[in-house]
């Protein structure tokens, strides 16, 4: 989706992405998740794709948690800053190509960091 909408980019969309991105650094863990998605949907929405932009709005809406335990057990929230800043500025340079790698490696590293974090937690607890 993204690689979609890259070349129908504003400079406004991806001003209100920075703006997402940043209000996740000052927000409460509670009002992550919606960020994020914030962040998310407004560069996926210039690929004008809605059923799509709905079938990923209610997946977030279901892993939101997993997001928020994500974050708050691996003070994930510093990378996640950084790596979407990254994907704004792949965006803005309309490198299609590196945005869709920085975004797919974004996604499953917070994954791949949650299931490590959950793993020693149970062995811990074992």
């Amino acid at each position: 989706l993204l690689s979609l909408a890259i070349p129908t980019m504003t400079d406004s969309d991806l001003d209100k992405a920075e703006v997402f991105a940043n209000e996740m650094l000052t927000g409460e863990v509670a009002h992550w998740g919606e960020l994020n998605w914030r962040f998310h949907e407004t560069l996926y929405a210039p690929a004008k794709y809605s059923q799509t932009m709905a079938m990923l709005h209610r997946i977030h809406k279901n892993i939101d948690r997993y997001l928020r335990m994500q974050i708050t057990l691996t003070s994930g929230w510093q990378k996640a800053q950084e790596e979407h800043r990254n994907i704004v500025n792949l965006c803005r340079a309309r490198d299609v190509r590196r945005a869709v790698a920085a975004l797919d490696a974004h996604i499953m590293d917070a994954s791949t960091d949650l299931i490590r974090v959950i793993s020693e937690r149970r062995q811990a607890a074992q």
